[in-house]
């Protein structure tokens, strides 16, 4: 994982495994937040950082409403579509984007306007 990758508010896992909302973005590493916890001060070195994988239970959490298949719907017009280990997003039925992990479907929702507060 590369700190360019990260914007503030990014959940990641540090190198315990723990979610850290990212607070502030250094040129070796991150200040964070534990799991939303009190304002604990973290620190990670991008090194010991790994991308959170999207599952179910987090899109839920976040407004996006699934189906007994494999498409789960946020508002229209987007769609998510799972294949093998990759999320599609899809808007009117074209192609936008490819997730794998939640920091990745935060910047896409910063970009397609979502303002609330991502939930992991």
């Amino acid at each position: 994982m590369r700190a360019d990758e990260l914007m503030i508010g990014d959940w990641v896992l540090d190198k315990h495994g723990d979610s850290i909302q990212v607070r502030e973005i250094l040129e070796d590493g991150i200040n964070g937040e534990w799991d939303g916890s009190e304002c604990y001060g973290v620190e990670a070195y991008i090194d010991d950082i790994k991308p959170i994988p999207i599952d179910l239970d987090i899109l839920e959490k976040n407004g996006w409403k699934g189906g007994a298949g494999r498409n789960i719907r946020f508002k229209s017009p987007y769609i998510l579509a799972k294949k093998n280990d990759v999320w599609n997003m899809y808007y009117n039925a074209a192609r936008i984007a490819e997730i794998r992990y939640v920091h990745e479907l935060q910047n896409i929702m910063r970009i397609i306007g979502y303002q609330g507060e991502f939930k992991i």
